[in-house]
């Protein structure tokens, strides 16, 4: 089994194909590509490489997890680790500020006060148990939406950091059911024409007919036909 050394973003890892399930394997060793780095990028490659010769191999890589310098990148916690993620979806991916503020930062809050603990000790468990609290706090859909923020949190840190192959989070946000939205009933023909006809013959608010009418037949949102204006008009 041939174990090798990548830089991902200026950190190293290491990666290779399990003897025992033939699936690709990946950890990330907490250092940075430096001399240091490398020498015990190294020294676990070849760790990992001998256990696997000689039948001693960790297929949990508990193991191989000790070679960092200064914090072990195990012990990042959910709160940074997502953080981390929001900065690389505002750098990398474009994402905007304002949804940094509607969805990221309060989602962050709550990690914060619920779930500031080691990332790598999330499980299945605990991610059910998270997906409790937001959906007692919060609607069906704004508790799906977190849930599948944080799947893609912890997609992208498999291989920046230590954590489970197995992402804790999936399937979570199928445990919430949006209520389905009931369409609006429209006016009848009939309907609108009492009404224009009510606004028309109107002591008081014959002035909105024209409104009222502009409204029942473009069917625009009343924030949009309030704001405009005469210059909005192409003649």
């Amino acid at each position: 089994m041939k174990v090798t050394i990548e830089n991902l973003e200026g950190r190293l890892r290491l990666r290779w194909t399990c003897p025992e399930t033939g699936k690709r394997k990946n950890l990330a060793l907490g250092v940075d590509d430096s001399t240091t780095g490398k020498a015990l990028a190294s020294t676990t490659k070849d760790r990992i490489e001998n256990d696997a010769k000689h039948g001693y191999y960790d297929s949990s890589l508990l193991k191989y997890r000790s070679f960092t310098i200064g914090k072990n990148a195990s012990e990042i916690t959910t709160v940074e680790l997502f953080d981390r993620f929001t900065q690389h979806q505002f750098k990398s991916e474009g994402l905007a500020k304002s949804s940094i503020k509607s969805r990221y930062e309060p989602l962050q809050r709550m990690l914060e006060k619920y779930l500031n603990v080691q990332a790598a000790s999330i499980d299945k468990r605990r991610a059910i148990s998270f997906s409790d609290i937001c959906g007692d706090t919060l609607t069906p859909g704004t508790a799906k939406a977190r849930i599948m923020l944080l799947k893609s949190a912890w997609e992208w840190g498999k291989g920046r950091y230590q954590l489970a192959d197995e992402n804790p989070w999936v399937g979570i946000a199928t445990r919430f059911k949006s209520i389905p939205v009931q369409p609006v009933a429209a006016f009848t023909k009939d309907e609108a024409k009492k009404i224009i006809e009510g606004f028309r013959n109107s002591r008081y608010y014959s002035h909105y007919a024209d409104f009222v009418v502009f409204r029942l037949s473009m069917g625009t949102r009343g924030g949009e036909a309030s704001a405009l204006k005469w210059k909005h008009i192409s003649s």
